[in-house]
């Protein structure tokens, strides 16, 4: 079965999480994406994270700062379909890649610039950190958190982000452009992206009690939030909506909470911190009444949503996890054998798959010449073309996490 990106090429000139987590997205959906690497490598090459985000592509080296090396980009971009680079702002003009160039090198070519913090403004000579990021885009102030201080989060939030909204820009363009319209050019900045991905962070509320902030790191809310059962054992209650609370307060024994005015706004409109910290100081003793193993099973017969608190272990021995086929083998030329996430995008009508193991450092330069050469492209045809419209249209996408 053909891959939803089949005969499209990608080359991806990006190092760290955002860029190659976008260009892998691609690839396990069927693009053929050419990972440049300076000679030096990737900066993440080293890390259990690079053997993950680079997965399913092939891998050459250029020295961009010689004109041997840039030669032989313009080649490879001269075949392509889309082009990805994080270079530093400004360096794109220095090397003759800027916008003009590209369009004179392949008219047809999408080109996605992914800087840390945006072309403009008074960050983006900033290095590319994901601690920067994140603190730029007040992400590590909006986290909750005990202690007055903003604190990092320690997932790469902000290259996730981009890396996601980048994957969408791509497709969206090239499926533009397969439709008639120009080949297209867009930012997509680390900092911009997590605004988008992280929303609710930044909301302050109106009618709705939402604070970022120094806030309880167990959840914002006293009906949606981490408890703990009698074994000491960790749930996530997940009653967030007003059906959803009154299930929760029935099935823990909190009824007379459904009737008391100080809670009639809950889940999410009690105005007064007070009458929150009471109202979880109530939930939390509840839930302290039995185990957790029993509370999940109660809060599953009452439909109220919840969820174990797993480690890393647990989690990849979950019956859902394995049901969702959501970790797999892969054989790594440097790693061995290794458990990793499955393809993250499951297309009903076109699955993904991880297509080989990531590459090693200029594993294919041997073949930049074949690389330079346009991918073999079938022939579009009518049917062929409303075939895969009518696909994209009713196809359903799940993420798997």
């Amino acid at each position: 079965m053909p891959l939803a990106l089949e005969g499209l090429r990608i080359i991806e000139a990006c190092e760290g999480v955002g860029g190659p987590f976008a260009a892998m997205l691609l690839a396990e959906q069927g693009a053929g994406v050419i990972k440049v690497e300076p000679p030096r490598g990737d900066r993440l090459r080293g890390q259990p994270a690079f053997h993950v985000l680079n997965r399913s592509k092939r891998a050459v080296t250029l020295d961009l700062d010689t004109e041997q090396g840039r030669d032989r980009l313009r080649a490879l971009l001269a075949g392509a379909d889309a082009f990805i680079y994080d270079w530093q702002p400004g360096v794109d003009a220095q090397r003759g890649f800027d916008a003009e160039a590209l369009r004179a090198i392949n008219p047809r070519l999408v080109a996605g610039y992914l800087p840390a913090y945006g072309s403009r403004g008074r960050w983006r000579d900033l290095p590319p950190d994901e601690a920067l990021m994140q603190a730029v885009a007040g992400l590590c102030e909006a986290q909750y958190r005990y202690d007055p201080q903003p604190v990092f989060i320690n997932i790469p939030v902000a290259g996730y982000a981009q890396a996601i909204v980048a994957a969408v820009a791509v497709a969206s363009s090239l499926y533009a452009r397969a439709r008639g319209a120009a080949a297209d050019r867009f930012e997509v900045s680390g900092a911009g992206a997590t605004f988008a991905f992280e929303t609710v962070a930044y909301m302050r509320g109106s009618g709705t009690v939402w604070r970022s902030g120094q806030q309880d790191p167990r959840g914002p809310f006293p009906t949606y939030r981490l408890v703990r059962g009698s074994d000491g054992g960790w749930l996530f209650a997940g009653a967030l909506t007003p059906p959803f609370w009154a299930s929760l307060a029935v099935a823990i024994g909190l009824e007379e909470c459904l009737v008391d005015e100080r809670f009639a706004g809950a889940p999410m409109g009690i105005a007064s911190p007070d009458d929150r910290r009471e109202l979880a100081r109530r939930v939390d003793a509840a839930f302290e009444a039995k185990t957790s193993a029993e509370w999940l099973r109660i809060l599953e017969e009452a439909d109220v949503p919840r969820a174990p608190v797993l480690t890393r272990e647990e989690y990849a021995r979950d019956p859902q996890t394995l049901h969702n086929n959501m970790i797999v083998d892969v054989d790594d030329p440097e790693l061995g054998p290794t458990k990793q996430m499955n393809v993250p995008v499951w297309l009903q009508r076109s699955p993904g798959r991880i297509r080989n193991a990531a590459p090693r450092l200029g594993e294919h330069n041997a073949l930049l010449d074949e690389l330079a050469a346009p991918p073999a492209r079938a022939a579009p045809t009518r049917s062929r073309t409303s075939s895969c419209s009518t696909s994209a249209r009713s196809s359903r996408a799940r993420t798997r996490r």
